[in-house]
């Protein structure tokens, strides 16, 4: 049984690993100033799982706005 749950946990730490790099390049892909782009990798980094959901809900609207 614990084998089995192992791969799931892999599969959901793979998938968290692959969306945390998406946005890492969505930030620095942007053409925002370099301070917009340092403050939100600086949220990524020191709250990684709030980070992501706030740049979610904030940081992708105002990428939209432009």
């Amino acid at each position: 049984m614990a084998g089995y749950m192992g791969g799931y946990m892999l599969g959901i730490l793979l998938v968290a690993l692959i969306v945390y790099i998406w946005v890492l390049a969505d930030i620095l892909s942007s053409k925002k100033q370099n301070e917009w782009k340092i403050l939100w990798l600086l949220v990524l980094v020191l709250v990684p799982v709030i980070g992501f959901f706030l740049y979610l809900i904030i940081g992708r609207q105002e990428k939209k706005k432009r």
